[in-house]
Formats: structure tokens, C-alpha cells, sequence
């Protein structure tokens, strides 16, 4: 059986997208969980959805949200395949929680399906940023029926055989080059076709989401929830003020020339509020998400050949902007302030690409 493969019983409310999840989330917490999670097992539910309900009452992001939410079906969909004995929370040992973290969390090497002569697909491992956010939602998950809920006698993920390749080094994050950003950038102000029924203002709107993504660092979700409101405030401070992860708050300067691209953006934006006030539009009128984003970066991308275009998404234009001010030597503080990092360490991980950097310098030098 493919380990990865979702049980065939299991359909977490297929018809929905992830917009109706999102709006589902916003609207009514409860209702989103019962359509989510109907599937897994009645013995699982009333804990999961306390803890689903505890992130909503901290006031996570709906996307938070809805990635945890992810995670969880995906384990729960596991269990239920390869464990089906499994039926409450003290039967999850620390073997059943290992199987999970070293044969659930793979993919399939192709999208393709395999050929009618029955051979079995390919599966690769998720990259390491995956793996890794997927075991921390599982292990909160336990800590939370550990400590807070008093469900169990001991956290499975504690032990040590509980985790894969513990204490691996972290890769450091790709981010962007200079030429490459300055090729994506010219390929969208020299963009003149009006395919895909594509409007005159929708070049202004894309040189500014790329511009305002590499020059603030500001999260993708934070970028897409801009509304009207702020505009005034940047044009008025040069700065827009962001509630960002667990409801910290935070400044986000704005360069003359970022600023720029945002008005030539608003002078040619066609006059329509959105529900949510927001800035960005697709051409349909409608608020632009992530996605939308996504899939208009991999367009430029393509176009302006950048070598990873088919892995690049929007989140690397956070390292890159953080990497550019590391090669600029700006200390490390400010740079956690500006992303809004609650730890130091998580903003230390962009070092590495510098010192690395450095030690190419320094091994120019002619040796004497």
C-alpha cells in the first residue's frame, strides 16, 4: 500500500477549496472543523477540535489554521490506514508516531499516474522545512493533550526513537540573487501581452506586489491582507504598521521607489471595495491570495529563466530580503524587528548564507 496515500474511506470534504476553508474559518470555527474533520475517528474529535479552537481563540490566522488543520488529517488519515487498531489517544506509542514521521510524510516523484502495466509509483521524502513543521504540529498536538488536557501519561514524541534524523542542520534558506530579481522585475515591466484576458492595470499591480514583497519582507498572507485603510498611512509615514504571528505588531518601512510602484498601482486600480477593504485585485475583480500570487510569480519566473522557478514561491522573497540586509551588514536585531521574528534564532539562520559568502571572499585572495 502506498504509504503516503490517504485511505479511500477518508474524503475530508473534497469539494471544497482552500478559499472555502479560509472563509469557513473566518465565519464559523465550529463549522469548519466538522466539515474538515468528519472523517477521522469519533474517539479523536472533541480533543483535536479544543485544540483547533484554542488556536482560533488566540487569534492564529485562518492560514495557520488551515496548515495545521492539514497536517493533522494527514496523520490522522495515516493512522487509520496502517494502524487501524489505533483508536485512542494512549494507544499512539512512540513506535506508531515514528512509523508516521518515517513512512507517512513522502510524495509522489510525479503527478503522473502510473502505467497500466501496475508498476508502483516513486515516492521521495517532503522537503526538510516540511517535515519539520508537520512533526511540530503533531508534537504540540500531544503537549497540549500531555499539559493542558491532562489526556494522556506521557507525550509519544518525547522519546528519542520518536523522531527522524533529530538534530540535522538546517538548510539554509534560498533566497533570490541580484540579477536574478532584476531579470523578474524587467520581465514584468516589459510584459505588453494582454493574454489570458489580462487589463493594462494588472502590469502596475504585479511590479508592485514583486517590488513591495522584496523591499518590506512582509508575509505573504500579511501582503495579501493589506486593506484601503492603510494606504493612508503609508502615504502619510512611510511606514505601515502590521499585526503579524501571535498578534504582535510591527512597523514595515517603505522605500520612495516601493512607494512609488504602490501609487502607480492605485492610480490605475479599478474603484471597487472588497468585502475586506483590500488592495489587491485579480482580474476578475475578486481579493488575491497566496495562490494567486504563486502562480503569477512561476509565470515571471519562467520568463525571466530563472533557474528554480519551478520551487520558488513567494515566502523567498522574505529570505531574500533578510540575506540582502545581512550582505549589507545590518545587525541582526533590526532585522528580527523587521520581520517580525519572536526569536533571535529564527532570524540567525540567514548567517549561514553570508558567512558563507564571506569565506568565497576571502578565498579569492591571492595566497602569499
Amino acid at each position: 500500500m502506498d504509504p503516503s496515500a490517504p485511505n479511500p474511506q477518508i474524503s475530508s470534504a473534497s469539494a471544497y477549496q482552500q478559499k472555502d476553508f479560509l472563509n469557513l474559518i473566518d465565519q464559523n470555527i465550529d463549522d469548519f472543523f466538522d466539515v474538515f474533520f468528519d472523517s477521522i475517528h469519533e474517539n479523536f474529535k472533541a480533543e483535536l477540535r479544543a485544540f483547533v479552537l484554542r488556536m482560533h481563540n488566540k487569534r492564529r490566522s485562518p492560514n495557520s489554521i488551515l496548515s495545521y488543520s492539514y497536517d493533522f488529517l494527514k496523520f490522522f488519515q495515516f493512522i487509520q490506514s496502517r494502524h487501524p487498531h489505533v483508536t485512542s489517544w494512549n494507544e499512539f506509542t512512540p513506535t506508531v508516531v515514528s512509523h508516521y514521521l518515517t513512512a507517512g510524510l513522502v510524495k509522489p516523484k510525479s503527478k503522473k499516474p502510473s502505467s497500466a502495466g501496475g508498476a508502483k509509483p516513486a515516492y521521495t521524502r517532503l522537503s526538510e522545512a516540511s517535515e519539520e513543521r508537520k512533526t511540530v504540529a503533531i508534537r504540540k498536538l500531544f503537549d497540549y493533550l500531555l499539559k493542558d488536557l491532562k489526556r494522556i501519561s506521557t507525550n509519544p514524541m518525547s522519546t528519542e526513537s520518536a523522531f527522524r534524523d533529530k538534530g540535522r542542520e538546517r538548510k539554509p534558506p534560498e533566497h533570490l540573487e541580484h540579477d536574478e530579481a532584476r531579470r523578474l522585475i524587467d520581465v514584468i515591466l516589459e510584459r505588453d501581452d494582454m493574454r489570458g484576458g489580462r487589463f493594462p492595470w494588472m502590469n502596475q499591480r504585479d511590479i508592485a506586489i514583486f517590488t513591495i514583497l522584496l523591499n518590506t519582507g512582509m508575509r505573504i498572507s500579511e501582503f495579501c491582507e493589506m486593506t484601503m485603510d492603510q494606504i493612508e498611512e503609508i502615504r502619510n509615514t512611510n511606514q505601515m504598521m502590521i499585526q503579524g504571528k501571535g498578534n504582535k505588531y510591527r512597523h514595515i518601512p517603505f522605500k520612495p521607489n516601493t512607494l512609488k510602484r504602490l501609487e502607480d498601482y492605485l492610480s490605475v486600480r479599478p474603484m471597487i471595495t472588497t468585502a475586506n477593504q483590500r488592495v489587491w485585485l485579480t482580474k476578475s475583480l475578486e481579493e488575491l491570495d497566496r495562490h494567486d500570487v504563486y502562480q503569477l510569480l512561476k509565470t515571471y519566473a519562467k520568463r525571466a529563466e530563472i533557474p528554480s522557478y519551478k520551487s520558488l514561491s513567494p515566502h523567498k522573497f522574505r529570505h531574500t530580503f533578510a540575506t540582502w540586509l545581512l550582505e549589507q551588514d545590518v545587525d541582526l536585531r533590526t532585522i528580527q524587528e523587521l520581520l517580525g521574528h519572536s526569536d533571535i534564532s529564527t532570524t540567525q539562520i540567514y548567517t549561514t548564507v553570508v558567512s558563507k559568502r564571506k569565506f568565497e571572499a576571502v578565498d579569492k585572495l591571492p595566497d602569499f
